[in-house]
């Protein structure tokens, strides 16, 4: 399933969500210039289009499942709060080489998923 795009972008409003696990993809701009603190991509979710979460200025930080194989360009652009995004143990190589992630790598931070 796909959530699709500009699903809810320019929701200011939108400060949670809660992607239902049947979700595999997020589609472009789908919560792009939302209010969201922190987010938490569930397991299953292998791709997050272009500019998904751009412009997000109050998101400070991300939570990424060992499922994501791909994540767009600028997906998180503009996300002036963003400080942490947490990932995997040992998959620092692999999130930091994704588009999305470019210029990133010091916000990347392996957590153990016990």
């Amino acid at each position: 399933t796909n959530l699709g795009e500009d699903a809810f972008s320019f929701c200011r409003s939108l400060k949670s969500i809660d992607i239902p696990e049947s979700v595999t993809s997020i589609g472009n701009y789908a919560f792009s210039t939302c209010s969201i603190k922190s987010l938490e991509i569930p397991e299953g979710i292998t791709t997050i289009e272009n500019y998904a979460f751009a412009q997000c200025d109050s998101l400070e930080e991300i939570v990424l499942p060992n499922s994501v194989v791909s994540i767009g360009e600028n997906a998180f652009q503009g996300c002036t709060s963003l400080s942490k995004i947490l990932i995997p143990s040992g998959t620092t190589d692999r999130f930091a080489s994704m588009v999305g992630l470019k210029d990133m790598e010091d916000k990347l931070v392996e957590i153990s998923y016990e």
